[in-house]
């Protein structure tokens, strides 16, 4: 049997960017346990047991 390539996920904006779930984990506070990406929002939000919270996914610092 061929082995089939890696597959590569990627989340794009309606405005063209894009991010890959590795970079979104990069971008979450350690220890978390869910995140929901909204393109629409712009955000990430995270949640980490009690504690939940927002990373901007495209800004003009990145």
């Amino acid at each position: 049997m061929k082995k089939a390539p890696k597959l590569e996920i990627y989340i794009q904006s309606p405005l063209g960017g894009n991010i890959t779930p590795e970079q979104v984990e990069a971008m979450l506070p350690e220890g978390t346990e869910s995140a929901y990406i909204r393109v629409d929002q712009n955000l990430i939000w995270w949640v980490r047991g009690d504690e939940t919270g927002a990373v901007e996914i495209w800004s003009d610092d990145r």
